[in-house]
């Protein structure tokens, strides 16, 4: 009986081990400084490869939103495999202080990653890559329908 059981158990370890690691797909990250100290901090939006939405305060809870379908995480990640450059455009205007600053990262099915989008000292850095912008609207999209929800 014991032997039976030792096996199921190792049986159902390497199942669990081959499942896909869960890891992320996009992410908007906010750094906050120039903030009263309850304020302070860096705070997230993120799209998992599974399809979870979720954001992370400062204060590192991490809140589920949502979450996409299999279709639309497929899609998704099929355009960020189509980015080839995380090369930003230079703003030509002047910039402010003490303002957050933004990123939007995405990583690749093989790994890769980029940074797709910032804004500093008020100024955006918007990418040259097509496909990059595309993903960047779609996120930030999606953030901004998750924020009015609140």
């Amino acid at each position: 009986m014991f032997l039976i059981l030792a096996v199921f158990c190792s049986l159902n370890a390497k199942a669990e081990t081959n499942a896909p690691a869960v890891s992320i797909l996009a992410e908007q990250v906010e750094s906050v400084g120039f903030a009263p100290p309850d304020f302070r901090g860096v705070y997230r939006f993120t799209v998992l490869t599974d399809g979870t939405i979720q954001s992370t305060d400062n204060k590192e809870k991490t809140t589920v939103l949502g979450s996409l379908s299999a279709d639309v995480v497929k899609g998704l990640s099929d355009v960020i495999d189509k980015i080839k450059s995380d090369e930003l455009v230079v703003p030509t205007a002047s910039g402010c202080m003490d303002a957050p600053s933004l990123s939007m990262q995405v990583r690749q099915s093989n790994g890769t990653q980029y940074t797709i989008w910032k804004n500093q000292a008020c100024r955006d850095f918007n990418p040259k890559d097509d496909y990059a912008g595309a993903v960047e609207q779609t996120v930030s999209q999606l953030k901004n329908a998750f924020d009015r929800l609140k």
